[in-house]
């Protein structure tokens, strides 16, 4: 039986623009992921030029305190330096059980930097070599995983872009190593204790800026991915 004329069953109908999947009602807006990569990346960077910008000035510092204030024998310097080699590979090692890496977090990078502002504030205070040792183990132990829990951060949630990341990470520790040292340098002619003080200074700052800003930069991060893998997949 045809259809009375004027009616649109010949035609298809499309649905209405409110039914639209990708526009659905009190679908809440996803915000730019590219912003809050931006954000979490920056202040990555940040961490980890602060943190080398305290290995810098701890280096520079600590071969002129030991040497010209401590007055110890080069071969006891030489061990000093390997102590804290070898703590740092510790450190780092121990961010390959995949164990460890879950377990960092902002309060976790606050307290490594905590810790080892703590040790260098200290460092100035050691009576002999052994003492000063001990210090180097701790601020060796904390400063290498802060790097390597930044490198894995940073990796595990862009995995595209490993070498623009690791490239901009190494830079930033090379400019705040670079800035470190002439800080030490220069502060070490007023007083032999200031680049130490110092170093500890700049660690505070980067506890802080783990728990205001590199913090609520990942969780925003993470969140941000969650949805949008969640979107990309949905049927």
């Amino acid at each position: 039986m045809p259809h009375p004329r004027g009616l649109p069953f010949d035609r298809p109908v499309s649905p209405p623009r409110c039914l639209a999947p990708d526009t659905a009602l009190g679908a809440p807006a996803i915000p730019s992921h590219g912003i809050d990569r931006r954000h979490f990346t920056r202040a990555s960077m940040l961490l980890a030029l602060l943190a080398a910008f305290a290995v810098g000035t701890f280096e520079v510092g600590f071969t002129l305190f030991g040497g010209q204030t401590l007055g110890l024998a080069s071969t006891t310097m030489a061990a000093m330096f390997i102590t804290c080699s070898l703590a740092m590979l510790a450190a780092q090692s121990m961010l390959l059980l995949p164990a460890v890496r879950r377990r960092i977090n902002p309060r976790w990078v606050a307290a490594t930097f905590f810790g080892s502002a703590l040790a260098l504030a200290l460092a100035s205070l050691v009576p002999d070599a052994g003492s000063l040792g001990l210090l180097i183990a701790v601020v060796a132990t904390g400063i290498g995983m802060v790097g390597q829990g930044l490198s894995y951060e940073l990796l595990e949630r862009r995995p595209a872009a490993t070498g623009s990341l690791l490239g901009r990470q190494a830079a930033a520790g090379n400019l705040g190593q670079a800035l470190g040292s002439v800080a030490a340098g220069s502060l070490f002619v007023l007083r032999p204790a200031a680049p130490f003080w110092l170093a500890a200074w700049v660690l505070l700052i980067g506890a802080a800026v783990a728990l205001v800003w590199w913090g609520p930069a990942r969780q925003r991060e993470s969140v941000v991915r969650d949805t949008g893998s969640r979107h990309a997949h949905r049927p």
